[in-house]
């Protein structure tokens, strides 16, 4: 969110003679991004410092023309093809309310660089591969009028535009650190600088109260902080019980007095279905939050307002989506939340639509207005629905202020599958390894230098420092011959998160190397060969097309591959998936992988590190909300699952026989139902409040060497002792709490 420009780094595809990037230091030693520091931040100003510690230069000389190369670590060039690229960074700003926001900059320090022309804006154009899949690809641009003109100093640093998330307001802030002047080949970089914002008539308080939200303003405002009372319940609100609605609209004042934290729009031949009634039951039992349910024919049938209607004749291109916009809108401004933020009504904070998209955006619509895709113009994308504040002039910013995720279903079964998996994933007590598996698969998107970096960037300092799982590896350099039947072989062995990181077409992800036996891996084979029961991971991907939403009969088929993973089975496939409805441009040459810092994947795995980055829609929000996402790159990526998600879910019940193949722990209460059989092999420890409840015919096998270890207020009730079967005699309980019966042996087996 720090960078809302429309920024285009790509590699140099083309044939050209090149030095290798070097690493130009202005402080300290090591590549690094750009140093923000925070010098004060109030209702009436906020000053903060920048300092750029280096740039990469690359000397490249293309059809006879010398040029070096600028990289700036986050930052972007803005300027047309052909044009010198010359980086930008953005920055987001917590302001107050006010009238105006004024800014002004103080030079600290400047470097001067050798005499060059910088490298031109590439222009992006496609190729066609062996299977006729469209490759992006740069092709050298030159703009000989560009090179011609004297420098003309523009501002080191101004706001680019102002608008709100959810109740707070911000302010957009670039800084042009690059000084060039072609006509004399002067370059310098100003590598330390200071800028102020001050505020005409600030009203209220700098920091809004964001409740859920709030770790997601902390990662994108740089003076935005989280205190415990923002996220912490309050009995003023706990005492509210919450309720489910199936909503009547008629008239569309009544769509700001729905109350509801989590709101179901649905096509209507769902809107009885009575899983959604579970799903809604499940969401207010686990989260506690009210629910609303809406059929989206009855908001398409009423008189709300589409931007269309302005135009004499009214265009009907986007009544649909502007409709459906407007609707959740009006919810949205209605403020009846009750459990979002602590101690306040709240703006709704989720929203899942239910039903595929067909021709002609029916069914259930998708967006197609926002055209922000370098490589095909449009994405087909649910995010537009979420960009729901405005600013006096009534134009909509590009800051999703909720989470939004889809059910892409045709009938019952589809949603059934969807429904049971959800809740399977978040209620199943499963204390085994894949649980804690994640599998980084990634194919030959990159270049050969540039994955091993990659793997280690997410796998040490985004995913798995801070997520808890244990990363399993997956690279198209060591499994070249058979990539795809290991990531079939490593998905069907279990794993609750999958990145992939490669080519994808419509019902694939697949290999673009000529010469590599096993190419792809589609939904045929998935088809005969997956077999992940009761293991279905969360997936997300870098990749081309798979999430292809509005896929309605392309190609002989009715459904991309998210599409299919998600909703053809109850019990295998994956819970969610996020996914791009289109080509997605990639800086695929890069050598460099700090260069990925910007994109998409390296700012959903870096925002593990707020509490609520673990819930599905939260957490892609709060990657597209971050200062290293393009705004192509928050159109381009869509959730397939339930936005409320809990991704680390631990569960709560065992209702069928599961084994516990490794090292375990209970925090909460773990109920083993009629029928079930949880089984130890390993330890099982209780933590705090852990408490595991047997009931009549469920039953507890703890294997021999096995350990139960009790811990602090622990306890352990038994609705029949006779009930807990214990195999050999290597049980061993430590230390036993006075109130807890002694386990007896009921059967050796």
């Amino acid at each position: 969110m720090k960078k809302l420009l429309l920024l285009l780094i790509m590699a140099v595809a083309f044939i050209f003679t090149a030095h290798a990037q070097q690493w130009v230091i202005f402080s300290g030693s090591e590549p690094g991004a750009p140093e923000v520091n925070l010098s004060t931040s109030s209702t009436q100003s906020v000053t903060f410092s920048v300092t750029i510690p280096g740039i990469y230069t690359q000397d490249t000389v293309v059809k006879g023309m010398a040029f070096t190369r600028l990289r700036l670590p986050g930052g972007g060039a803005v300027n047309a093809a052909g044009d010198p690229e010359i980086p930008v960074l953005s920055y987001s700003v917590a302001i107050p309310e006010c009238n105006a926001v004024n800014l002004t900059y103080q030079i600290v320090s400047r470097k001067k660089m050798p005499s060059c022309w910088v490298f031109p804006v590439p222009e992006l154009v496609f190729e066609q591969d062996q299977d006729g899949n469209q490759i992006p690809k740069e092709q050298f641009a030159f703009n000989a009028k560009a090179y011609t003109q004297p420098y003309n100093p523009e501002p080191a640093s101004k706001i680019l535009f102002s608008g709100s998330f959810r109740d707070q307001h911000y302010a957009e802030v670039s800084f042009s650190p690059v000084e060039f002047c072609p006509v004399m080949y002067e370059l310098s970089i100003i590598d330390q600088i200071e800028i102020t914002l001050t505020f005409t008539n600030p009203r209220g308080d700098l920091l809004q109260e964001l409740g859920i939200f709030s770790d997601m303003a902390a990662a994108a405002f740089m003076n935005y902080t989280v205190s415990e009372q923002q996220i912490q319940p309050k009995d003023t609100v706990q005492i509210i019980p919450p309720f489910i609605q199936f909503f009547n609209l008629t008239d569309t004042a009544q769509a700001c007095q729905i109350v509801c934290d989590y709101l179901i729009i649905t096509v209507p031949e769902f809107y009885n279905n009575p899983q959604l009634l579970r799903l809604a039951e499940h969401r207010k039992k686990l989260n506690g939050y009210d629910i609303a349910i809406v059929d989206v024919s009855q908001i398409l049938g009423l008189n709300f307002f589409y931007e269309g209607q302005l135009d004499n004749p009214p265009t009907l291109t986007y009544i649909s989506e502007q409709k459906m916009r407007t609707f959740i809108r009006r919810v949205y401004e209605g403020k009846n939340a009750r459990h979002i933020t602590p101690g306040k009504l709240d703006h709704v904070g989720f929203v899942l639509l239910v039903g595929d998209n067909y021709a002609n955006n029916t069914g259930m619509p998708t967006s197609k207005e926002k055209n922000v895709n370098q490589c095909e113009g449009i994405y087909p994308n649910d995010y537009y629905f979420s960009c729901v504040t405005r600013d006096a002039t009534g134009k909509y910013d590009d800051i999703g202020d909720l989470a939004i995720g889809r059910f892409s279903v045709m009938d019952s079964i589809h949603l059934f599958n969807m429904v049971h998996k959800t809740i399977n994933f978040e209620s199943e007590y499963t204390p085994q390894a894949w649980r804690n598996t994640a599998l980084i698969a990634v194919g030959n998107y990159l270049c050969p230098e540039a994955i091993p970096a990659y793997i280690k960037d997410v796998k040490d300092f985004y995913c798995f420092t801070n997520g808890g799982w244990k990363p399993k590896i997956l690279s198209i350099l060591n499994n070249g011959k058979t990539f795809f039947n290991n990531v079939l072989n490593s998905i069907n062995g279990g794993a609750s998160f999958v990145h992939y990181f490669g080519h994808g077409k419509i019902n694939s992800w697949y290999s673009a190397d000529i010469n590599q036996p096993d190419k792809r891996l589609d939904i045929d084979t998935l088809l005969l060969k997956l077999n992940n029961h009761y293991k279905a991971p969360f997936i997300n991907t870098w990749a081309c097309e798979t999430g292809r939403l509005d896929n309605y009969g392309q190609n002989g088929g009715n459904e991309c591959l998210a599409e299919f993973l998600t909703r053809y089975d109850s019990i295998k496939g994956a819970v969610g998936y996020i996914g791009a409805p289109r080509v997605v441009c990639s800086d695929k040459d890069k050598y460099d992988p700090s260069a990925y810092e910007f994109r998409f994947p390296y700012t959903l795995f870096k925002n593990y590190n707020n509490n609520y980055s673990r819930i599905a829609g939260l957490m892609l929000l709060s990657a597209k909300l971050s200062g290293n996402c393009y705004l192509q790159d928050k159109y381009a990526f869509n959730l397939f699952g339930d936005p409320a998600l809990d991704i680390f879910a631990e569960g709560y019940e065992v209702t069928r026989s599961v084994t516990a193949d490794e090292y375990a722990e209970i925090r909460g209460t773990i109920r083993v139902h009629n029928g079930a059989t949880l089984t130890i092999t390993d330890t099982l420890r209780f933590i705090g409040n852990g408490k595991l409840i047997i009931e009549d015919n469920g039953n507890l096998v703890i294997n021999n060497n096995a350990h139960i270890i009790f811990k602090n207020n622990s306890s352990q009730s038994y609705d029949s002792l006779p009930k807990i079967h214990v195999k050999g005699g290597g049980f061993t309980m430590l230390p036993l709490l006075q109130t807890t019966p002694p386990c007896r042996k009921t059967a050796k087996t």
